[in-house]
């Protein structure tokens, strides 16, 4: 009984696709004066969409700026350490082991 009713429920979807693929009407080629069209359209809304956006003042920016700068050294630092802390590990471990002292 389930069966029936999901084969019913599937086939007039399966008759409306050659259907409604046989409505579709054909694509014209596009010219180049509808090219340019497009894209005169395109940088319109470009022109629309930058004056949206908030732009940061120079303070802002100087600030990012030094906070990032800062941030980078900290870390720069910190992965140093860690590098050599890591590679006398390391490197006093294998002596040890291969000189057995």
């Amino acid at each position: 009984m389930f069966k029936k009713k999901i084969a019913q429920a599937i086939e007039p979807a399966a008759e409306a696709r050659p259907a409604k693929e046989a409505a579709k009407p054909k694509k014209k080629k596009m010219t180049f004066r509808d090219a340019m069209a497009r894209a005169g359209k395109w940088f319109r809304e470009l022109k629309s969409e930058f004056k949206k956006v908030v732009w940061p003042t120079k303070k802002q920016v100087l600030k990012n700026t030094a906070v990032v700068l800062v941030v980078l050294v900290i870390v720069g630092v910190l992965v140093g350490l860690l590098d050599f802390a890591f590679e006398k590990l390391i490197l006093e471990q294998l002596l040890k082991l291969a000189t057995g002292y």
